[in-house]
């Protein structure tokens, strides 16, 4: 049957095939890497936006690819052709019906004591069934390619089911995200899978003509018998690059910069990987990937040496770390690179012919779903720092030792004499043992120099929260800190103990709105955003301060008098709801409870982390039935990264509010930073008290009245922003900072 085979080809009827199994393993992939932003888009601002929530997101894709292999496995193990036909179809008849749903703005989220549970079981309601068919597609379509065509390779379609994948990654926040809302996006999404699925029952109704008498090309053959040790190889080389990759994503978006959308390129450069490591058989070379890996732990090392022979401050939110992010970021992004090069390309040197393929997926798929919990839902349990990085350290090296010697004892069993040391191995093992001493220096480094300033640290999904103690006497102060983020600060000395600090500072817009009601009845202020409680220094007695914060962590360090105290010690009465501030108060309005707040302060987000939820016309419903008829909503909107003042302005119009945005300049002497702001009332007399409230402030603090930049977006300024909605927004696009303007020619 081999000269059949040859007349089929001759016939351009192979060519057709080829098309068709390539198309449905592109598209498939490619709706599974769409769906994952855009299910990240509407999952992760229900849970505040944590970055961990990504990171249990991808344990639940991790988990279901594995489901979806183990399927495949038995599918093509334990039923015939026809019954395979059969079978697949009406598993994607079935997910067809259901479609793809996502959660709507006002999703329930239940018992924010365990967010992980509550993400896994949102994408098991809403995703499951869909992500599943599209998870099995790829090891059964290799497996039914391998089917029709015995004398062709399976493998390089796995390379192309990442290609998929990896240009899926960026057409959703790049192509179809500043284009499409959520919703239209979701229903392209649904007419592709219908689609994609034609194509799978396409390429199963081909495998069951089978060419039963072909003789295989010897690429077909490639690869090894399954030894357990191969078994167990597959599984752990697999899983390892899993927790390099989530690891790194963790420590980019927790203790780099805060922006969610960070996770794209680690994802981006494992899925590299992969290409590079199944595209054709050479593309591995262990020694360059190796000292890919020595590169960038090297430049690490040289930045942190430069800061210590330079003085320069090693404060995380410092501006010597925060002036090396676009550096820091593309070294961390090339790491993820070179170890997992190294892992998926030692997993591919030790593939298995096409008859135990779908063994092969399915003891990747394990232990990329193992990895995945192991980082996503145990380490913030386990560890109260990111010890899974070190954890991912010590296993990538032990596999590659184990690679090196099991490739040695294959060689040297296949061969007569020993065989003898080449320019490549030589090389190979320096690279190694380099990378091992690199290792071990950074560790003796971090041993040799603890952060001496640090008297707190605990993690849990949220985040790693460390409490920082800085200065000498009078200028000593405690300071909360998540990865570069600044939750607030505290002088423990003296008078200074009760003077608001940081944002909130008394040369503060805060400050200035807060003056407004001082005169008047009690206040009653709402915020959305605890961090150490500073807003509480600013109460009276009688007055009432009601924090919404949602992360349970937060609210137990900002109580504890050990290194807080602005909520024990501040005269009004303090209320603290824990659990998302948005669902909060639209429960409470659907319960009838009416805060009448004189002040509502939104500052759920600090650094790059927006919580898009928040910040959309639907969002701020909630908060305009919070306030009294006269209130002020004032929102905080510093961001390195994103100019939101136009995104809240335009949401006012939206509402027909008067909008008012302010710059403050930062004031050391009264311990305020520079801020932006937004303020927002019903009740347009409201703007010019806060304009006459401002300069009373700026008179008595002894400060010009430029202090406060003060602008409104004139009509065509507002058109020209586009309508944040819970179908649609977009941070690379409308709510993205400008660069700054070049400095002017000299004259």
């Amino acid at each position: 049957m081999a000269t059949e085979a040859t007349a089929e080809e001759r016939s351009g009827t192979l060519s057709a095939s080829h098309a068709v199994y390539g198309a449905a393993i592109l598209c498939s992939a490619f709706l599974l890497f769409l769906v994952q932003p855009m299910v990240g888009k509407r999952v992760i601002p229900l849970f505040g936006g944590a970055p961990g929530v990504w990171t249990v997101c991808l344990a639940f894709y991790q988990t279901v690819l594995f489901l979806g292999y183990g399927y495949a496995h038995l599918l093509i193990r334990f039923a015939s052709a026809p019954i395979q036909l059969a079978l697949h179809a009406l598993l994607v008849l079935g997910a067809a019906a259901v479609a793809l749903a996502l959660p709507d703005a006002s999703f329930a989220v239940e018992g924010v004591d365990r967010p992980a549970a509550e993400v896994l079981r949102l994408l098991t309601m809403h995703v499951g069934l869909p992500f599943f068919v599209l998870a099995s597609t790829g090891p059964l379509v290799q497996a039914w390619f391998a089917r029709r065509h015995p004398t062709r390779s399976p493998y390089p379609l796995y390379a192309l089911s990442n290609v998929g994948s990896f240009v899926a990654l960026f057409a959703y926040p790049f192509v179809f995200e500043p284009r499409l809302g959520l919703f239209e996006t979701m229903a392209s999404w649904s007419f592709g899978f219908v689609a994609t699925g034609a194509l799978l029952l396409t390429c199963a109704a081909l495998a069951a003509r089978r060419l039963d008498g072909a003789t295989p090309h010897p690429a077909a053959a490639t690869g090894r018998d399954a030894t357990a040790i191969h078994r167990l190889m597959w599984f752990l080389l697999s899983g390892t690059a899993v927790v390099v990759m989530m690891s790194l994503t963790n420590h980019l978006c927790r203790d780099i910069a805060s922006v969610p959308f960070l996770w794209i390129l680690p994802l981006a450069a494992y899925l590299a990987t992969f290409i590079v490591s199944f595209s054709f058989e050479r593309a591995y070379h262990r020694a360059l990937a190796v000292c890919v890996v020595i590169a960038s732990m090297g430049l690490g090392a040289a930045q942190i040496l430069f800061w210590a022979a330079s003085g320069a401050s090693s404060d995380p939110s410092s501006a010597d770390v925060l002036a090396s992010l676009p550096l820091e970021i593309a070294r961390i992004t090339v790491l993820v690179f070179g170890v997992c090069w190294i892992l998926h390309g030692e997993l591919h040197a030790i593939r298995p012919r096409s008859g135990d393929l779908t063994l092969y997926y399915l003891l990747i798929s394990a232990g990329g779903a193992l990895g995945g919990l192991f980082v996503g839902v145990a380490a913030p349990g386990l560890f109260t720092g990111h010890a899974e990085l070190a954890v991912a350290a010590v296993l990538s090296l032990a596999l590659v030792f184990a690679a090196i010697a099991h490739a040695r004892m294959q060689t040297e069993s296949t061969a007569s004499v020993e065989p003898p040391r080449t320019w490549r191995s030589r090389l190979s093992r320096a690279a190694v043992w380099t990378l091992v001493a690199l290792l071990a220096a950074q560790e003796v480094w971090f041993a040799a120099n603890p952060d001496s300033r640090q008297i707190h640290q605990g993690r849990n999904f949220f985040g790693v929260l460390r409490v920082l103690e800085s200065g000498e006497g009078v200028g000593r102060h405690h300071m909360l800190m998540n990865g570069t983020t600044m939750h607030g600060v505290q002088f423990q000395e003296g008078r200074a103990k009760h003077v608001p600090t940081s944002y909130y500072g008394r040369g503060s817009p805060l400050a200035a709105v807060i003056s407004m009601k001082l005169g008047d009845r009690p206040l009653r202020a709402g915020v959305v955003g605890l961090g150490v409680g500073t807003v509480a220094a600013y109460g009276r007695a009688g007055d009432l301060v009601r924090f919404y914060e949602i992360d349970p962590a937060v609210a137990e360090v900002a109580s504890d008098e050990t290194w807080f105290t602005f909520l024990s010690q501040s005269p009004a009465d303090i209320e603290i709801e824990v659990g998302d501030a948005r669902l909060l108060l639209e429960r409470e309005e659907r319960e009838g409870v009416r805060q009448d707040f004189d002040m509502l302060l939104v500052d759920a987000f600090s650094s790059d982390a927006v919580p898009v939820h928040l910040m959309t016309n639907e969002g701020f419903d909630p908060y305009l039935a919070a306030l009294s008829d006269d209130g002020i909503l004032i929102v905080h909107l510093s961001s390195r990264l994103f100019e939101l003042g136009p995104v809240v302005a335009r949401i006012a119009a939206e509402k027909g509010l008067p909008h008012l945005l302010v710059t403050s300049a930062g004031l050391p002497n009264y311990q305020t930073q520079a801020a932006e702001w937004a303020i927002i009332t019903r009740e347009p007399k409201r703007m010019k008290d806060f304009r006459n409230a401002a300069a009373r402030l700026l008179e008595r603090i002894d400060m010009p009245r430029n202090t406060y930049h003060l602008r409104r977006l004139t009509p065509g300024e507002l058109a020209s922003v586009p309508l944040w909605t819970d179908d649609y927004s977009d941070l690379f696009g409308g709510g993205r900072r400008a660069p700054p303007p070049p400095p002017p020619p000299p004259p």
